[in-house]
């Protein structure tokens, strides 16, 4: 155990490790490069606890991780609040999941039971109950799934009071990028920003995202272990006197997330093209396009502003959590579009591993140990 860490990225999940692990007494300092927008901010902030893609397709890892990461996330959240002075706008939403004639009843059967295997009830609604509860929605819509256990999350709230928290506890933030890991004698002894600046540290967790398999000096089974995938998000201002929606919405394709302060998000792209995240005509025009045609009022809405971010992929789609084949260098990514589900339970787990204590059995699954060659 050591009590000088450096972990490498300001995001939900490197931000989380560093105030978790600066409250559990360790001396923490985090590196930011604040020109590289994480992936939380073009994130719409809704949490189902459920609906990754691995949950959906079976893996009992991520439903066990889903399961824990419901349990505990509203108690982080109160910390967090506590910790930081301000809110992060946590709240319970349902969402109405819909479903048009044309399309894959699939999906819905899927989420219905993903969600019963970890303890979430559903209830199925014709398309004439679905207008009931929700009275703008398209006509087009053939049946749908309630989702009454659901919340909702600011993610750049989320962000700020991390940071806030983080300085309240302790830990230094240090805005750079890191060019290199650095190790000695086959254990981790800091980093190398790009200005030449070496900082010395017995610990380096790397928590930078879709950067995190890009930095020099990485162990080798985490060179190149995550991949980008860009995401965009549009934010509408509904007009006083405007029609708003009583649930979150979404579809196969594209959801709306209502906040309070009548502004929608809505969400969500996804582009395979490196490290690019520009926003673009094209994107903002099909989401604006599968909103109108999921809940028609969107279009009413004022334009507010275009959100792009980057989040890591790993290869088999399971988050990457656990210390390399370096002593003293961890790792946390590959988390997708679900960071802000599993920010605490990732937190938690590393901290563990820092003062060599037994963690959840759920993350052995996570381990970097599977990307080594073996």
């Amino acid at each position: 155990m050591t009590d000088n860490v450096i972990v490498v990225g300001g995001g939900v999940i490197g931000l989380s490790i560093a105030w978790q692990a600066a409250e559990a007494g360790l001396a923490v300092t985090v590196v930011a490069d604040q020109a590289a927008a994480p992936a939380s901010y073009a994130a719409v902030g809704g949490l189902s606890f459920c609906l990754t893609d691995a949950v959906l397709a079976g893996d009992r890892s991520v439903t066990e991780l889903s399961v824990t990461a419901r349990e505990k996330f509203a108690g982080f959240i109160k910390a967090l609040d506590e910790r930081s002075g301000v809110s992060t706008l946590f709240r319970k939403q349902a969402t109405l999941l819909t479903r048009r004639a044309d399309e894959d009843s699939r999906v819905l059967d899927r989420v219905e039971k993903a969600r019963a295997a970890i303890g979430l009830s559903s209830v199925r609604l014709t398309g004439a109950e679905c207008r009931d509860r929700e009275p703008h929605l398209s006509a087009e819509i053939y049946e749908g799934l309630l989702l009454e256990e659901h919340h909702q999350i600011d993610s750049k709230a989320f962000v700020d009071a991390l940071a806030l928290a983080c300085v309240n506890a302790g830990v230094s933030i240090v805005d750079g990028h890191v060019s290199e890991i650095l190790a000695s004698d086959e254990r981790a002894s800091g980093v190398r920003l790009d200005t030449g600046v070496t900082m010395l540290a017995d610990t380096v967790v790397i928590a930078a995202g879709a950067w995190s398999g890009s930095l020099g000096g990485v162990p080798p089974e985490l060179r190149e272990c995550v991949r980008p995938i860009a995401g965009q998000v549009v934010v509408l201002d509904l007009p006083s006197g405007a029609a708003q929606p009583s649930y979150d919405l979404r579809n196969a394709r594209a959801y709306i997330v209502n906040r309070a302060d009548r502004s929608v998000l809505i969400g969500s792209t996804s582009r395979d093209e490196g490290f690019d995240s520009t926003a673009t005509a094209a994107d903002v025009r099909y989401l604006l396009d599968e909103a109108a045609s999921l809940w028609p009022p969107v279009s009413q809405g004022r334009w507010i502003r275009t959100m792009a971010g980057l989040r890591p992929m790993s290869a088999d789609g399971l988050p990457i959590v656990g210390e390399s084949s370096v002593a003293g260098i961890f790792v946390a990514t590959g988390h997708f579009k679900n960071g802000i589900m599993f920010a605490a339970e990732t937190a938690e787990a590393i901290v563990d591993m820092l003062f060599g204590r037994a963690f959840a059995p759920s993350f052995a699954a996570f381990s970097p140990d599977r990307l080594i060659e073996k």
